[in-house]
């Protein structure tokens, strides 16, 4: 019995496939109906999942308890069925080859086939490409005019089914958190720089977040140290 197929868009970000992961959630029903299974309930679900996976909820400003287990709760609903499974988040094209790991162990028993938009051909992505087979690599080259229409002909293309009257919605965009903080720092970064940017900023705030916490628990340590003497004088 041939595998079913699970197929993973990873971005990167500002190649222009961001809108993805809200179009396949906001046309669920109709792909299922087809028989193809967008687990994710939700994009922001989906955007969850990702941060877990690349282990960035601290840069936007997500407490671990909120992300923990979205990446295992997804793959739970995609394997139940017959049908193959789509997936699409851009923040995924960052992660690390352990990251790729963990996120493929989730779909375990599936032929994962990973799809990357770009805005030219020759994308490297090492972390993900030595993790499938190159047969299973799907390339789409956006082009410069009318780009999310021709990304969402071309995916559908690739994943198996027909995009016909699944109408997109122009005001779609990747789904990400309020503005506001480190997490607006970073959206900027994500929406005017290449993937390289955005790791370094994600480092940068992960460090910043870091120094913060050391911080916090230096003077935790001395308010406690203060109330003892206090204490002790009273």
């Amino acid at each position: 019995m041939a595998k079913r197929k699970a197929y993973l868009h990873i971005g990167p970000p500002r190649t222009g496939g961001g809108f993805l992961d809200s179009a396949l959630a906001a046309h669920a029903a109709e792909l299922e109906a087809a028989g193809v299974r967008h687990p994710a309930i939700s994009a922001e679900e989906m955007f969850r999942a990702a941060i877990e996976i690349t282990r960035d909820h601290k840069a936007w400003g997500y407490q671990r308890r909120e992300v923990e287990g979205a990446w295992a709760e997804i793959c739970r609903r995609a394997r139940k069925g017959k049908s193959d499974v789509v997936f699409s988040q851009e923040l995924l094209a960052t992660s690390t080859a352990a990251q790729v790991d963990l996120l493929l162990d989730g779909l375990a028993g599936f032929e994962v086939h990973v799809v990357v938009t770009a805005r030219e051909s020759g994308l490297v992505l090492d972390a993900w490409k030595h993790a499938v087979r190159p047969e299973r690599w799907h390339e789409i080259v956006v082009p410069s005019t009318d780009a999310e229409q021709a990304v969402w002909t071309a995916f559908a293309a690739v994943v198996g089914f027909d995009p016909t009257g699944l109408d997109l919605d122009a005001g779609w965009t990747a789904t990400r958190p309020m503005a506001g903080g480190p997490q607006a720092e970073l959206l900027e970064v994500i929406s005017t720089g290449a993937v390289a940017d955005v790791v370094a900023e994600v480092t940068r705030l992960r460090a910043h977040n870091q120094a913060l916490a050391e911080r916090n628990a230096e003077l935790e340590r001395k308010k406690k140290k203060l109330k003892k003497r206090l204490a002790a004088v009273g």
